[in-house]
């Protein structure tokens, strides 16, 4: 049988390493021990830690006559003996100790102090949770099945990790534009950029050229929820998604830069602990804002929801919005029109313009010019002049005349400020101390406490500054189905939501990165606002039915989503470039879960070519594992997918850059070209 050779020299199937040898020592240790065998003859690993914890004394002078054991975990202080109880500990985070004994914390997650204590109240408060020090393979899939998870330790399997974090090579790099595609080989840093792959490793890859390059990160994320479909280990579904999130958020800060921010779509099912998160990875200072929006309205099934008694119908989300420095960033808060100016207005100047109104926001207006303008124009009330007209005054009339519609504000007094001022006209221009244009009428009382003297203009009026709650219909993520040209029932985001992200915090030409891709919402956005994006998106049914397709769209002029609005008006055009990372293991990741049930018989074959072909796991006892093939056959079909994964190396799920030469994984010279050229950022 062939042997996979990595490029550190090692025969992958036959690595030895102290871990291991560490493993085999105390696994024999504790056979002999009859305290820690169970009745169906396994080591009782829960049994094992608490005795570690309680450092009993039995087994520590049975490890100090071990000679790999005490190497590693005891050391001479003095005339004293000590065991290092704390990095012994580590070993339970590592993937041989898998299954019931995963950390010291169980499944328990909360807040600890400093002292590892479960505090309600403290200031030094951080989240703790199993395997916060590893990082987890995860790869997304249709498939809702469990699986073990392979937490990689970082003190133990440093070298692993590092492997697996190696920048990739890129295959079929093409550029896509107006005039169709074609097959690049060099890259350009100013292209938007679609990643086809493991989000995290793509991260990864992205960092020895966009380090401190991106403005803004939306990332509408996994929820956590079962609409998501993520293949946890149910009892662990909690700790492995903070785990996940965790990985990727510090590779995230470091793309970041010093006058960007990240902006995390989420519901309640994870906010609360997502919060405490992005506290700890960027600094609770350095939170920008936690906004609320309201997606829905409560209709449909939220109806049903209502009479269940289950509780209120759920219709916010929420997004964390971070930064790197809080004070290098500046937030420019938009305006949304109000839902409908208050029945207070009620004069109108029939004469009045709409550039009349410029001139009313325009601060070099000159006053004696501009009161010569409107000398004759005169105010009535609405019903007054609707009278006189023989007009019906309804929603659309006030509406399409706003423009021309006062109301005599109560809450201005500017008695003090024109005291001195004779007034001769009706209505009147005036310029403050402060430099505001203001219009008055002239016919008030001096001596009352409140002058009702300014006129606001409806239309002038009718915006509002957005708080941190947002309500108004451009969230809402109903009648959105068709937006870009690609259809999608649950999960799609509206333009407008990402354009108000995108406006808020970027500029033109600014990068903005969405590393949970989806449909691409977020890259027809921002090639509508004349920015760049990355994109990153992993499942071929996004990516290929989905994400390109409504690209396209976009290039050729996309009506729909943001394209009509006044400040977009959008007509086609641009271009994005196409790369996937390298599949390695990763193509019988794939073809493990894309076996359904009623082709079970295909897995058979998949394990027959895993054992030949593929990179094992380390730990794989490859003097076995031909003998295992009536084994598997008796397996369940869930089982048998569980146990090809775990016979695959996590760590050469793509191929690295340092193998791109290798003629074994047959990378085209087009495709060596343009991966060389984009860690050299093009040059």
């Amino acid at each position: 049988m062939p042997k996979k050779v990595s490029k550190q020299g090692k025969k992958v199937k036959d690595i030895k390493t102290n871990n291991k040898d560490i493993f085999s020592e105390i696994a024999e240790i504790l056979a002999k021990d009859k305290r820690f065998i169970k009745d169906d003859n396994t080591i009782d690993k829960i049994g094992f830690r608490n005795a570690i914890s309680s450092l009993d004394e039995i087994l520590l002078r049975k490890f100090y006559d071990n000679k790999v054991i005490k190497s590693c975990y005891f050391k001479k202080v003095g005339d004293l003996i000590v065991f290092d109880k704390t990095e012994f500990m580590y070993l339970f985070e590592n993937v041989q100790f898998l299954g019931d004994s995963y950390t010291r914390f169980k499944s328990d997650i909360g807040l600890i102090d400093k002292n590892e204590k479960f505090i309600v109240d403290n200031d030094d408060v951080v989240l703790s949770f199993p395997f916060k020090d590893c990082v987890l393979e995860f790869d997304s899939t249709d498939a809702n099945d469990d699986r073990e998870e392979y937490f990689i330790n970082e003190r133990i399997s440093k070298e692993k990790i590092d492997v697996m974090f190696e920048n990739k090579v890129f295959i079929n790099c093409k550029k896509i534009g107006k005039d169709g595609e074609k097959n690049i080989e060099k890259f350009d840093i100013n292209d938007n950029l679609l990643i086809k792959g493991n989000n995290l490793l793509a991260l990864h890859t992205l960092l020895p050229v966009y380090k401190e390059s991106i403005k803004l990160m939306y990332w509408d994320i996994l929820y956590n929820t079962e609409n998501d479909k993520i293949p946890y280990a149910d009892s662990f579904k909690h700790s492995s998604w903070l785990v996940m999130m965790k990985n990727r958020l510090e590779i995230a800060k470091k793309l970041i830069r010093d006058d960007g921010v990240i902006c995390l779509q989420c519901d309640e099912t994870e906010m609360a602990y997502l919060k405490v998160l992005c506290d700890e990875i960027f600094n609770r200072n350095n939170c920008i804002n936690v906004i609320s929006l309201n997606t829905s309205t409560v209709s449909g099934p939220k109806i049903a929801h209502v009479n269940s008694g289950k509780g209120f119908p759920k219709t916010k989300e929420y997004i964390l919005i971070y930064s790197v420095n809080s004070q290098k960033v500046y937030v420019k808060v938009p305006k949304i029109p109000k839902e409908s100016f208050s029945s207070r207005y009620d004069r109108i100047i029939p004469e009045w313009k709409k550039e009349d109104n410029i001139m009313l926001e325009n601060g070099e207006l000159d006053i004696d010019n501009c009161n010569e303008k409107i000398k004759d124009y005169t105010i009535l009330t609405i019903s007054q002049y609707a009278k006189e007209h023989n007009i019906e005054i309804n929603d659309v009339w006030l509406q399409e005349n706003a423009y021309r519609i006062f109301v005599v504000d109560p809450n201005k007094s500017l008695s003090d400020l024109y005291k001195n001022t004779t007034f001769d006209k009706i209505i009147k221009f005036v310029k403050t101390s402060t430099g505001l244009n203001k219009l008055i009428i002239t016919n008030f009382n001096r001596s009352a406490k409140i002058t009702n003297i300014e006129l606001a203009n409806a239309e002038l009026k009718s915006e509002m500054y957005l708080s941190d709650n947002w309500v108004d219909k451009d969230v809402l993520t109903t009648g959105i189905h068709h937006e870009g040209g690609v259809t999608l029932e649950g999960g799609k985001k509206p333009e407008k939501l990402v354009k108000r992200l995108i406006d808020s915090f970027t500029n033109e030409k600014d990068i903005v990165l969405d590393a949970y891709f989806g449909t691409g919402t977020t890259g027809s956005v921002v090639m509508k606002m004349n920015r760049r994006f990355i994109g990153i998106e992993q499942l071929d049914e996004h990516i290929d039915k989905l994400a390109i397709p409504r690209l396209k769209n976009v290039i050729n002029g996309d009506e729909t989503g943001i394209s009509k609005l006044p400040d977009v008006n959008w007509k086609g055009g641009g271009s994005f470039v196409y790369i996937e990372l390298a599949k390695l293991n990763q193509n019988y990741i794939d073809r493990i879960n894309n076996v359904k049930k009623s082709e079970e018989n295909k897995l058979l074959s998949i394990y027959s070519d895993i054992k030949n072909n593929a990179y094992l796991n380390c730990y794989i006892d490859t003097n076995r594992i031909d003998s295992q093939t009536e084994k598997f056959t008796s397996l369940n079909f869930t089982d048998k997918k569980k146990f090809l994964r775990e016979l695959l190396d996590k760590n050469q799920l793509y191929v690295n850059l340092m193998d791109i030469d290798d003629k074994e994984f047959n990378i085209s010279d087009n495709d060596k070209k343009f991966t060389k050229s984009f860690y050299k950022k093009g040059n």
